[in-house]
This record gives structure tokens, C-alpha cells and sequence, in this order.
């Protein structure tokens, strides 16, 4: 289902927008110069009009592609803070000493979705797991006893 947005809606730092771009920015010459109305008229028989969810805005993802092609920008390249937190994490020996046993965890993860249905449905989620929970650890039991 495409929607068309019927109503601007400003956020209360819209104001901000006139004071940090300036006049001359090749961005805001193009959004003043270019009409993207016409790629809701492109894609309109591209999507059912009253079946399924809203799409995303035709407009919006066709100015992200535009911004990545204006700017050579890759989503590897923009990294925030938490990111770089997490690779410098992932250097530690702490996190390389963890890692070499996440293998182990991943089978066990495997072992209880696929063997014994924990990743499927809903209806009773709750008992099953417990029991596949229950009988996983029990043929860890009997691996050491024996």
C-alpha cells in the first residue's frame, strides 16, 4: 500500500534548519528546484491500494540513494560512537577468549530450534521450551556420566 504524505510536519528544531544550511547548499537547491512527486506517480501501479501495510516512502528512499550517490557515502563508513566502542571491544582478549567458545553456545541454540521445534510458533512456546530446555540438559547429564 503507498501512501502519499498530505501534511508537512515540522519539528520544533525546523527552525534551526535556515540558520545551519545555507542558501547556496547543493542540497537545498535541489530540494527547492525538484518536484518528487513524480516517483509516487511511477510507482503507484506498483503497489496494491488497499491491501497490506504502508510502504516507505518512495521519496524518501529514492533522496537516501541520491544523498549516497551525491556523497560516495557506504553504511560501512558511518560508524557512531557505540560501534567503535564495539570493535575496540572485539579486539580485547577477554572478547577473543569468549568467542572461541560461542560455538559451543550456537549448537546447544541450534540443537533447540531445529531438533526439538523451540523457533516455531507460538502456541505452547512455553511448555515446549521448558521440556526441550529440560531434555537438552539431560542428555548433557548423561554424556558426563557415561
Amino acid at each position: 500500500m503507498l501512501l502519499q504524505q498530505q501534511k508537512i510536519q515540522f519539528s520544533e528544531f525546523s527552525r534551526l534548519y535556515d540558520v545551519i544550511v545555507t542558501k547556496e547548499n547543493l542540497l537545498r537547491k535541489i530540494n527547492e528546484l525538484i518536484d518528487f512527486g513524480f516517483i509516487y506517480n511511477e510507482l503507484l501501479d506498483k503497489y496494491c491500494q488497499d491491501n497490506g501495510r504502508a510502504a516507505e516512502s518512495p521519496v524518501r528512499m529514492f533522496k537516501y540513494l541520491l544523498l549516497k550517490t551525491i556523497f560516495t557515502v557506504s553504511e560501512v563508513s558511518i560508524k557512531s560512537g557505540l560501534h567503535k566502542e564495539q570493535m575496540i571491544f572485539q579486539e580485547t582478549e577477554y572478547y577473543r577468549d569468549k568467542a572461541r567458545h560461542r560455538y559451543k553456545i550456537e549448537a546447544k541454540n541450534s540443537e533447540l530450534k531445529n531438533v526439538h521445534g523451540y523457533g516455531r510458533g507460538i502456541d505452547g512456546m512455553e511448555m515446549q521450551g521448558a521440556l526441550a530446555i529440560f531434555t537438552v540438559n539431560l542428555k548433557g547429564i548423561i554424556k558426563l556420566a557415561i
